[in-house]
């Protein structure tokens, strides 16, 4: 028998809502193909079949696992106004001023502002806009209108789902959006 330890950076994936999963494998697929997924719950046929599709590596395991928590930051919901009915439309922010650490993940749902380096192992995913001052070593998803960054020396940068990686060249600070469909990239300072 041989048996060796290593060190498997993986997500753990509380699948409960079948149709949230399935968006939100399809959605960041392309980031999630060198990780282990465990899934909290039975796998159904469906999800099955769509990583596997996508070659990803995944199982199921309901037994809680020593580490850092999947999601260390969630954005606030939206207070409703009881006496007209409707959303408050404000913006939801967070800034974090750290070094973000391997085998730490951080999704949020709005803007995300990151002054730290981004370690190797370390994945962070912002359904808003993203701007980091610091060293890119780990995966990065940005999902909003536009991406900040200077330096990448490592891991995977998507912008809207496309992986940019090519496109990030020396330490100089960009702006990554679309206009028009098209892929942009402004110099900054």
């Amino acid at each position: 028998m041989d048996v060796k330890q290593s060190k498997v950076a993986s997500f753990f994936i509380n699948n409960e809502n079948e149709e949230e999963t399935l968006a939100y494998i399809e959605k960041n697929a392309p980031l999630l193909k060198n990780y282990l997924l465990l899934f909290s719950r039975e796998i159904s046929t469906t999800l099955q079949e769509r990583c596997k599709a996508w070659k990803l590596c995944f199982t199921h395991n309901s037994c809680a696992l020593k580490g850092k928590s999947s999601k260390e930051l969630t954005a606030e919901k939206p207070k409703e106004d009881k006496a007209v009915g409707e959303v408050a439309k404000t913006p939801v922010k967070k800034e974090l001023f750290k070094t973000i650490r391997s085998g730490e993940t951080i999704e949020f749902d709005g803007d995300l502002l990151i002054v730290g380096n981004i370690n190797d192992g370390a994945t962070i995913t912002s359904e808003g806009t993203l701007t980091i001052f610091g060293i890119i070593e780990g995966d990065i998803s940005c999902n909003g209108s536009y991406l900040i960054l200077s330096a990448c020396n490592r891991g995977k940068v998507l912008f809207q789902g496309e992986v940019i990686n090519s496109l990030i060249k020396g330490n100089q600070l960009k702006m990554f959006y679309k206009q028009d469909q098209e892929l942009k990239i402004k110099e900054l300072i």
